[in-house]
């Protein structure tokens, strides 16, 4: 009997040692597809059957849109003193100078010394000179971003006046005033810049001013080297993400910002920036930058494995190249680099010869509703188009939540390859039929 006490405590030491063993990364990884069930997913011999580009730009439901305009001058001017509107005319733009080297800060802002020759001669008459500038690039409507300015009195008398920050596009500016500066002195004069709602979204070329007492006088003008990028704000009172931020998080598969407001970060956004440019509501920036993806982006698998989706890292590093979830992946890094909530649905479906296909899309929030758009066919706001031409049987499910760790089975040993497994790398929830 105390023989066959001893095994049976022999066993169960055995079974819990079995429990505690701890499993590598390379153990952990999701089983492989069950080829009837996923049959129907658009799978075949294991990775998708994409469904392919077209031209379906004709069925888009565009519906035009009233744009969000500035309030009036007068208002503007009660809500913030220190504005200045500028008319056209009344701006020199000059020239970009090539050789000013700019340096990326992490507070999302940038540095540039000025090169100018004649910045340390003194001269007869009241003369101020812009040396300096650190300059916030990242603009969220309705909020306030802070410039440093510093600026140098090369005149012979001592000076007071105004350092203006101006965005030329906007026809306004706001200044701060600095008072008795000596010759030969500096100073750093903070301006606070008032983003209202309804200015336009995207690139945001800037300009610095100086002007003197008592007469007002310009005694410098300078334009920046790189433009500044204006997004829309999600904060409760602007347009929030309806799922809590989950549609505008950055993950493995976009990268934005990067974890800091860095010179990668600004080259993402630059893009978005251009591809979005100067409009003025969610639906009519989304439906650009449509446009803009399909354009920059070039259909072909050649360098890409059907099972795995490119990150938007990846798209521009190889030349904006691959399939419907590349095209999708960019699509919605750029919207959500200006403030736009988006959603990656991948869609299964019959064609008209009955076999599965998949392709991806993406939907876009507007503050109202959700959105649909096609960057691959190039439709907008019109998720019929799919039964439209002949295909049938269609489900979608939403991939959230990007983890390029989420799956390391035998085929996809790496993390932080900027590939991610199609399905296995990322959440999935479950939107039924379309």
């Amino acid at each position: 009997m105390k023989h066959v006490n001893s095994l049976i405590i022999f066993a169960l030491l055995l079974a819990t040692c079995a429990f505690t063993v701890p499993v590598t990364a390379e153990e952990q990884y999701t089983p492989s597809f069950n080829k009837s069930k996923f049959q129907n997913m658009g799978v075949v011999n294991g990775s998708p059957n994409w469904a392919g580009m077209r031209d379906l730009s004709q069925f888009s439901r565009y519906e035009p849109q009233v744009e969000v305009t500035l309030p009036s001058r007068e208002t503007l001017k009660k809500l913030y003193p220190n504005i200045i509107f500028y008319d056209s005319l009344d701006l020199p733009m000059g020239e970009r100078n090539s050789s000013e080297e700019v340096t990326f800060n992490q507070d999302g802002s940038f540095s540039v010394f000025r090169t100018q020759s004649n910045q340390n001669k003194l001269t007869a008459t009241t003369d101020v000179r812009i040396t300096e500038a650190q300059i916030a690039w990242y603009w969220v409507q309705d909020s306030v971003v802070r410039h440093l300015i510093t600026v140098r009195n090369v005149g012979s008398v001592p000076a007071s006046g105004k350092v203006i920050v101006i965005s030329p596009e906007d026809g306004y500016g706001y200044y701060n005033t600095f008072s008795n500066l000596p010759p030969s002195a500096s100073e750093t004069v903070s301006v606070a810049y008032m983003v209202p709602s309804g200015s336009s979204v995207g690139r945001k070329p800037i300009v610095l001013e100086v002007w003197v007492d008592p007469d007002d006088t310009r005694t410098d003008s300078w334009l920046m080297p790189i433009d500044g990028i204006e997004k829309y704000n999600n904060d409760a009172d602007h347009l929030p993400d309806p799922d809590w931020g989950t549609n505008l998080a950055t993950s493995d598969l976009y990268h934005f910002p990067y974890g800091s407001l860095s010179s990668e970060s600004y080259g993402q956004t630059i893009e978005a920036a251009t591809a979005g440019d100067d409009t003025t509501t969610p639906y009519a920036t989304a439906q650009k930058i449509l446009g803009y993806t399909k354009n920059v982006m070039c259909y072909t698998s050649d360098d890409l494995d059907g099972n795995y989706t490119a990150s938007d890292i990846w798209i521009k590093n190889h030349q904006y190249c691959g399939v419907c979830d590349e095209y999708t992946t960019l699509f919605n890094s750029f919207t959500r680099s200006l403030g736009i909530p988006t959603r990656q649905y991948y869609m299964a479906m019959t064609d008209s010869t009955g076999g599965p296909v998949a392709h991806e899309w993406a939907l876009i929030w507007n503050g109202e509703r959700w959105v649909h758009a096609d960057p691959t066919w190039e439709v907008f706001d019109n998720q019929d188009v799919y039964s439209q031409h002949g295909y049938s049987n269609i489900t979608i499910t939403n991939l959230i939540h990007a983890d390029d760790s989420r799956y390391t089975g035998p085929d996809d040993p790496y993390v932080d390859d900027q590939l991610l497994h199609y399905w296995f790398d990322f959440e999935t929830i479950p939107m039924g039929g379309l």
